[in-house]
């Protein structure tokens, strides 16, 4: 599941931590405690038959945790409640909407589906229960993480088919402690060395990292700013002049003032308030999508446009390879960027030995002054959905049990495992490894070291983390992005990515935390955004950023009449008002 969370894309007060599994800052929710939290989920008294689901997973190629003789876990699990998952399905060659139909014209729907993209298949078809009222009785431990008011993006014509994967909004206050990082987005980036040419005031990140080791105390986006702040647009347009300016080169090339991959149209877009995603306008209750649709579209064309013919914009950026982006970058080459390509560390050895102790800065994205705009990213904590099929034997004892895997119980396990494995034992109050070597190898993150052979492959890790092996915890709901037993947390705070983290809290305010941003929930809904990602981005779009003086107005009529013309928009746009309208948005 972990390699579809991206992103990458895509979130409670203190615990008491007296049972020595968890830290007394974790920032789990108040009054949740391994003793309350866990209670509803806890089998009844006296032995329960066994219960039996069939599972399918919205991938390509064959889970990994399907026939794991090595799962520690799933036996536990197993053994307490006398539920386990039976046969695993995947899309096997096919796409998820082909394999779905072909399930359901031979009546062999799976029981539980773990859907994302395609989840408007599943709750379309008919075969699969309405939840929102039993979620509310039966599932209090995934409630105590957050409103089901927030999950809008997951209703389908108005209610709730699905139990989420959920993803924690880490950004809230109540996640207080350095261990846990707000989800990140998308800003841009600048080379701290030309910031010092430049005249600009900031906090190096170096210095950054030097100083949350030595408080332990988690930073703020305060700490990142740079003075004065690149805010608009135009002050982006400015800084970049500045940079052409200074005529710095690298061996006999110039450096570029900035330099972004061609699929970053979408991003810039959003300095202008213009999405390629639908979009719910608060201000004018209205909703649209795409450049050609979103008010502002023609102008943000008009600035790429100024950027591209001023040669402030690279003129390959087009038409380059992701390697050639990311070997400019390391070469000194790229003032300003959207994101590092390829080897981040590799790229900031690279500058290090350019201009010692200095790394590429984040800056939130610039906006134009007076919109009002959403996220360039959506965060919607529902986005990994579990559906139950409506005929499925006993739906309150699934529910309860998929109420487990939230309780403190089961996210202690998920970390440390079962006494049976002997990883840990308890100092200061905290599980710790008794083996320090498997806690080093786990910092390090190497492939195929004993961190893979004692701990990923016996199930264990954060859910949603790439290596998952535990069949129990893998074919059911949990919590995304946060684990309040965290290993980490038994150790003392090290900064492990100075640059990750500033993206955190720089970009965090990039997600769409309202649900205002929406892909189609359907071929004609879909339509405006295939066209823009298939046909315009990589290809079309040249007629507009490299227009020359006395051409952009024509090429801008005639690629809106063919992107009306061939996406039906205004008849989407209306489908999407209507989806809007549900979700409780549009007026």
């Amino acid at each position: 599941m972990a390699a579809l969370l991206v992103t990458a894309v895509l979130a409670g007060c203190s615990n008491s931590g007296n049972n020595g599994n968890g830290n007394p800052d974790s920032g789990l929710p108040s009054g949740a405690t391994p003793s309350n939290s866990s209670a509803a989920a806890k089998p009844q008294e006296g032995p329960k038959p066994l219960l039996e689901y069939s599972f399918y997973q919205e991938s390509d190629s064959p889970p990994k945790y399907a026939d794991n003789p090595n799962d520690a876990l799933t036996p536990v699990v197993e053994s307490k409640f006398n539920i386990k998952v039976g046969k695993v399905l995947y899309n096997q060659g096919s796409t998820f909407k082909e394999r779905f139909n072909m399930l359901l014209a031979t009546n062999d729907l799976p029981d539980v589906i773990y859907a994302q993209s395609s989840a408007p298949v599943v709750a379309s078809s008919g075969q699969y229960a309405e939840l929102g009222e039993l979620i509310k009785q039966h599932m209090p431990n995934l409630l105590k993480y957050g409103s089901m008011d927030t999950w809008r993006d997951s209703y389908f014509e108005g209610k709730i088919y699905s139990v989420p994967a959920l993803w924690v909004d880490t950004a809230l206050p109540q996640f207080n402690d350095v261990y846990t990082l707000p989800s990140g987005n998308w800003g841009l980036v600048i080379r701290e060395d030309i910031l010092d040419r430049l005249g600009y005031k900031y906090t190096p990140l170096r210095e950054i990292e030097e100083r949350v080791n030595e408080t332990q105390q988690k930073p703020s986006f305060e700490d990142f700013k740079i003075e004065p702040a690149i805010e608009t647009p135009e002050d982006l347009y400015s800084f970049l002049q500045k940079v052409k300016a200074l005529n710095l080169k690298v061996g006999n090339k110039e450096v570029i003032p900035l330099s972004i991959p061609w699929w970053a149209q979408h991003h810039l877009a959003n300095m202008f308030g213009v999405s390629s995603s639908w979009q719910y306008h608060e201000d004018d209750n209205t909703v649209s999508g795409t450049p050609f649709g979103d008010k502002y579209g023609k102008e943000y064309f008009q600035f790429l446009n100024k950027l591209y013919n001023e040669k402030l914009l690279d003129p390959d950026f087009a038409i380059q390879k992701d390697q050639q982006l990311a070997e400019k970058q390391a070469s000194g080459q790229v003032a300003v960027a959207l994101v590092l390509m390829g080897d981040r560390s590799a790229i900031h050895e690279a500058i290090d030995k350019i201009a010692p102790g200095k790394m590429y800065h984040h800056i939130p994205m610039p906006k134009k002054e007076g919109i009002i705009r959403n996220g360039i990213d959506t965060l919607n904590p529902a986005a990994f959905q579990f559906f139950i099929k409506k005929d499925f034997e006993d739906i309150p004892r699934l529910l309860q049990y998929f109420d487990w895997f939230f309780s403190d119980e089961a996210l202690d396990l998920k970390i440390w495992g079962p006494e049976s494995l002997d990883l840990w034992e308890i100092k200061d109050g905290k599980k710790v490894f008794k083996d320090d070597a498997l806690y080093q190898a786990l910092v390090k993150n190497e492939e195929g070291g004993i961190a893979d052979e004692r701990y990923y492959t016996k199930g264990l890790g954060r859910y949603g983390h790439p290596k998952q092996y535990s069949k129990a915890f893998s074919a059911a709901p949990g919590l995304v992005g946060y684990n309040p037993y965290d290993w980490e947390r038994s150790y003392p705070y090290k900064v492990t990515d100075i640059f990750e983290m500033s993206s955190s809290y720089v970009t965090t305010t990039a997600l769409e935390r309202e649900g205002k941003l929406l892909a189609g929930v359907d071929d004609l809904t879909n339509g405006p955004g295939n066209w823009l990602w298939s046909d315009f981005y990589n290809n079309k779009s040249a007629k507009l950023y490299s227009a020359k003086p006395g051409s952009f107005d024509k090429n801008w009529d005639e690629l809106k009449e063919e992107f009306m013309s061939r996406t039906k928009y205004e008849e989407a746009q209306v489908a999407m008002e209507k989806v809007f309208r549900e979700r409780g948005l549009l007026k």
